[in-house]
């Protein structure tokens, strides 16, 4: 979507921790890109800052969110 926020990881991973009361680190977020657990672009190529969506970073918080939910119900 033109106009559509995007994060680079260090923002989309202080936005993560903030919301689900983790403390990931940068590397953490950055392997989830690369394992394509949170989509991403990376436009400067390898070894450039993954980019993440508004969208995709609110559809991981969302399951994280969710998994969460699950385990505290569970016990």
């Amino acid at each position: 979507m033109p106009g559509q926020r995007r994060y680079r990881v260090p923002e989309a991973t202080a936005i993560i921790n903030a919301e689900l009361g983790l403390a990931l680190s940068v590397v953490t977020i950055r392997d989830y890109c690369k394992k394509r657990l949170i989509e991403s672009t990376q436009p400067m190529g390898e070894g450039g800052w993954h980019y993440i969506s508004e969208a995709a970073l609110r559809k991981f918080i969302e399951a994280r969110k969710e998994s969460i939910d699950n385990v505290s119900t569970e016990e």
